[in-house]
This record gives C-alpha cells, sequence and structure tokens, in this order.
C-alpha cells in the first residue's frame, strides 16, 4: 500500500505554485499530443489567472481535433467571454457558424462582439463581409467606411467596398434592358 509522507500538508489545495506546475504539465502535454494528460492538469491549471486564455486555446484546438465539436465551440465562446480582443477566439467562432451555415447565429454573435467594441477592427471586418454575404450592400458600406476611417490600410475591407460596388452593378445590369445604350 501507499504510505505518502506528505498528504497532511494538502499542497493541492494550499500551495499556490501547484496551478503553475499544473500549467506547465498541461502546456508540455499540448505540444507533446498528449490529450490524455492535458485532461488530468487543466482543472488544477485553470487556478492560474494568468493564463485561462492559453488553457481555453489549447484546450479548444485539442477539442477540434478530437472532433469534439459541442465542446470546441462551448471553449471558443468561454474564451471569448474571458477575452473579447483575444486573436485567436472571434475568428474562429465566426467561421466556424459560417461553415455549419448558421448565419444567423454568426450574425448575432458578431453583434454582440460589436456591442462590446464597437471600434475594433476585426469586428467590423466581420461585420462587413455579413452584410455583403446577406446582400445589403449599403449598410455594408457604411460599416466599411467606418472600418477604413480606423484603418485605412486593410487591402480586405476595400475589397469588401469593391465587391459591393461590383454586385450593385450587376443587379442593375440584370433589371436594365441590355442595350447597350443603357449599358
Amino acid at each position: 500500500g501507499r504510505k505518502p509522507l506528505f498528504n497532511e500538508y494538502k499542497y493541492l489545495e494550499n500551495d499556490t505554485m501547484m496551478p503553475k506546475a499544473a500549467y506547465r504539465a498541461l502546456y508540455s502535454a499540448y505540444r507533446l499530443g498528449e490529450i490524455n494528460k492535458m485532461k488530468k492538469y487543466v482543472e488544477l491549471a485553470e487556478r492560474d489567472s494568468t493564463k485561462l486564455e492559453n488553457i481555453v486555446q489549447y484546450m479548444s484546438e485539442v477539442q477540434l481535433k478530437d472532433k469534439d465539436t459541442i465542446s470546441y465551440v462551448a471553449s471558443l465562446k468561454r474564451g471569448f467571454k474571458l477575452s473579447p480582443s483575444h486573436p485567436f477566439f472571434f475568428p474562429r467562432l465566426v467561421d466556424y457558424y459560417n461553415a455549419k451555415a448558421l448565419t444567423d447565429s454568426a450574425t448575432v454573435f458578431i453583434d454582440n462582439a460589436l456591442a462590446t467594441d464597437s471600434s475594433n477592427v476585426l469586428f467590423l471586418f466581420a461585420k462587413s463581409t455579413d452584410l455583403l454575404n446577406d446582400k445589403n450592400y449599403e449598410q455594408c458600406l457604411d460599416i466599411t467606411t467606418k472600418l477604413l476611417e480606423i484603418n485605412d490600410s486593410m487591402p480586405e475591407a476595400y475589397c469588401n467596398m469593391g465587391l459591393v460596388y461590383y454586385n450593385q452593378a450587376l443587379e442593375l445590369d440584370k433589371t436594365t434592358q441590355r442595350s447597350r445604350k443603357k449599358r
């Protein structure tokens, strides 16, 4: 049998270094691709609040590899809630919604993100693209103009603006007579 010498000290509960050590063990397991070891250390590692965003990111990547979609989406939502400006969570959740043709969910998520930070370039670009895909061209131009006022060196925003004008021209061409004079 086991006779643990230090059980009475309750290191797991009392030692402030244990969460840091657990985070390092989790990160090592992540780098080695040892998912079960990651799961073993995640609860203790999450006590280190300074590393929580990283932990959620690592776990979501593992969940995606495991094809555990429900946990993956939950982790992305949790990560976004922890840190809306973190570059990992927002784009992946929007991509997930769009890949699954859950455009309404994507729109709601993007709108909620903009409610947290209405001048975030990534959120504005996502909204611009969402409006472009929904053929809301006037609103798309408004958002894209606002985006370009914040960052005028973003080629993606210019692309969205150009696509709006191109799509509007195509719509106009469909509705008018196809005579040379009218074109």
